[in-house]
């Protein structure tokens, strides 16, 4: 099958199909992170956990935080 049937094909799948199959491809070809990143991703998390329980950072509606992040990825 030739790489544009195959991506067509896949685009033919339901949304949750496809975001599976892409986070497998995706993890076939990355290599697993070192502890040291898992580390500092962890203290990230604990960081903006501790900010939003504490007021320090607003939250931010789901709707708002999706169209920012579109908005960044159709700049590219």
């Amino acid at each position: 099958m030739a790489q544009n049937e195959l991506f067509d094909a896949a685009l033919a799948l339901p949304p949750e199909t496809r975001i599976e199959l892409a986070s497998k491809l995706l993890a076939s070809v990355e290599e697993a992170p070192s502890e040291e990143w898992t580390q500092a991703w962890l203290a990230e998390c604990d960081r903006r956990v501790a900010a939003a329980d504490s007021g320090a950072e607003a939250p931010v509606p789901w709707n708002e935080a999706y169209g920012r992040l579109r908005g960044r990825l159709e700049q590219r």
